[in-house]
């Protein structure tokens, strides 16, 4: 048992060692830069920072549109029916949480039911 004991705490041992020589640096588009025993290597960051004050975080908030039908074709699976295709809007608030800056991204998305025979 102390023998196990011993090999895990080195194996943990192992692990809690942080590598020496670690440099990074951000650059403009706000993509670090690290460099590891000489190679270096891209960290995209997972949070857009606000672009106006530059400390900020953009936080997202989505509302989704009704779908609405906006075709309604031939059905492409069978010989006949019809395939109706909708269409919804998507609206996507970014708002700053420190300068509380805010811009808005439109998209859309669709889907399309068959009612083919």
């Amino acid at each position: 048992m102390k023998k196990l004991l011993l090999s895990l705490s080195l194996v943990l041992g192992l692990f809690a060692v942080a590598p020496i020589g670690i440099h990074a640096e951000e650059c403009h588009d706000h993509e670090v830069y690290v460099s590891v025993y000489g190679e270096e290597t891209v960290i995209t960051p997972r949070t857009q920072i606000c672009l106006d004050c530059g400390k900020g975080i953009l936080y997202p908030s989505t509302v989704y549109g009704n779908w609405v039908v906006s075709e309604i074709r031939p059905c492409s699976h069978y010989t006949t029916g019809e395939d109706v295709v909708y269409k919804r809007p998507i609206i996507t608030s970014y708002t700053c949480n420190v300068c509380k800056a805010n811009s808005n991204v439109m998209s859309s998305q669709t889907k399309i039911e068959c009612f083919g025979k």
